[in-house]
């Protein structure tokens, strides 16, 4: 939900900001390096700035390759070359307040996200300033402050509502869903959850944030025993995540409604889902995307043998074969062959009962004939 790398992760939600993969990562870092390394020393007033950014996003890049160490010298230098109070400073503070809040270092996480409010605070970057409020509101979590941190996210409901600004309301609601889900009131955080997305249905857009908080929905629904009306709210994510182009996020949710007919033991009402599923995860370009419809094509041939479906149960083995064959799982490569086959012996041995049955149906009739020919 909070599309940062401390999220509390309340619910299983997937992230939706595109990962990298680790090569990507790697080669992005050395050419970062590398530009640093061109410039000559001593370094002019002319290129400080350039230095001061690179540094930046050399350090910001490390924290998202997950060295949160090691990103600390390149931020806490950029943050030096920056002129002082300036946006740019602001962002570097913001990312330093990242670094130590993943380090679990949470006074210095929470000294570097206040001068990133004051800053912004002067500045009247609004959008920035909320970012760090809710930041600084994880840090009052992580340090066991729950108070402080819901009476800092109800103060900014109350005046993000007031100003009508419903995006950065609805963002507000959703971390206090997560906040309130945090402390096991699940009520309240389904309620701060539909008030985030009344909120942002007043703005264009907003998709993948929307389904999201469907999906927050409908994971409490079913925490409540409210099977169908969480399958209501899986299907509304969905939609979203679809109009928000992303496929990855749209098949998760669709496979978790097959997961609850298949709890029903409806069978013949979870397959459709995992098929929608499997087109959703095709158009993906993630290197995830290949496990995952590998995946939900032996779920729903799965769910096919469980109805004797042999046929169709087959057809989506062989469907989950090519896709098993590009993840290089050779576990999972042999359990779909191995199924295939098992399959195939299946409908083999039917076809044999099948022909043995009529060849016996044929010799009563041809013997009935003879009898009453013969008397």
């Amino acid at each position: 939900m909070f599309k940062t790398y401390y999220s509390l992760q309340l619910f299983s939600i997937t992230m939706s900001s595109k990962e990298e993969t680790s090569i990507e990562l790697q080669e992005r870092l050395q050419s970062l390096r590398d530009q640093l390394a061109s410039l000559s020393e001593p370094i002019e007033d002319a290129v400080k700035q350039t230095k001061a950014n690179l540094l930046f996003e050399l350090g910001k890049t490390e924290i998202e390759a997950g060295n949160f160490e090691a990103a600390l010298p390149h931020l806490e230098e950029s943050a030096s070359l920056h002129e002082e109070e300036s946006i740019h400073q602001a962002e570097v503070f913001f990312e330093l307040s990242t670094a130590y809040l993943n380090l679990t270092k949470l006074d210095k996480a929470e000294n570097y996200i206040k001068k990133s409010i004051n800053t912004y605070n002067l500045i009247e970057e609004i959008v920035a300033l909320h970012k760090a409020i809710r930041q600084l509101a994880l840090i009052y979590a992580q340090q066991g402050n729950i108070e402080d941190a819901e009476k800092l996210i109800q103060k900014k409901i109350e005046h993000t509502t007031t100003l009508e600004n419903w995006q950065e309301a609805g963002k507000f609601y959703g971390f206090a869903g997560e906040l309130a889900a945090a402390q096991k009131n699940y009520q309240i955080a389904f309620n701060h959850f539909r008030n985030g997305l009344k909120a942002l249905k007043k703005t264009n857009g907003n998709h993948e944030t929307m389904g999201e908080y469907y999906e927050a929905l409908a994971r409490l629904l079913l925490h409540f025993k409210k099977n169908e009306e969480a399958i209501h709210s899986f299907e509304e994510a969905a939609t979203a995540f679809q109009l928000a182009n992303k496929p990855l996020l749209q098949g998760g949710v669709l496979t978790l409604i097959a997961k609850i007919w298949e709890g029903e033991g409806k069978y013949l009402k979870a397959i459709p889902y995992l098929q929608q599923a499997t087109e959703a995860f095709k158009q993906s370009d993630e290197d995830s995307s290949a496990m995952q419809t590998a995946d939900a094509h032996y779920q729903a041939a799965y769910l096919y043998e469980q109805e004797k479906q042999w046929e169709n149960a087959l057809a989506e083995y062989k469907a989950a074969l090519p896709f098993a064959q590009k993840t290089d799982d050779e576990m999972m490569i042999a359990s779909v062959e191995d199924s295939i086959e098992q399959c195939e012996e299946k409908l083999h041995s039917k076809s044999k009962s099948k022909k043995s049955s009529n060849n016996d149906e044929r010799k009563k009739s041809f013997l009935g004939k003879l009898k009453d020919m013969f008397g």
